[in-house]
């Protein structure tokens, strides 16, 4: 069986985006460090399927 690791990494940042808000309700983390690590996990997304093999300028 193969592992759909963009699948993976999607389910995995959302797990992580959801405990984050949680801690923010349960007021454990401010909301500047919320909103500063919230950025940087969305920053983390992967690139789209259709950019496969495409360099950072977005020529392939």
């Amino acid at each position: 069986m193969e592992i759909d690791r963009p699948g993976l990494e999607r389910v995995k940042r959302e797990w992580m985006l959801s405990a984050l808000k949680k801690l923010l309700e349960e007021q454990i983390v401010t909301e500047e460090a919320y909103r500063r690590t919230r950025s940087a996990l969305l920053k983390e997304r992967p690139p789209h399927a259709g950019a496969a093999g495409k360099s950072d300028t977005g020529r392939g």
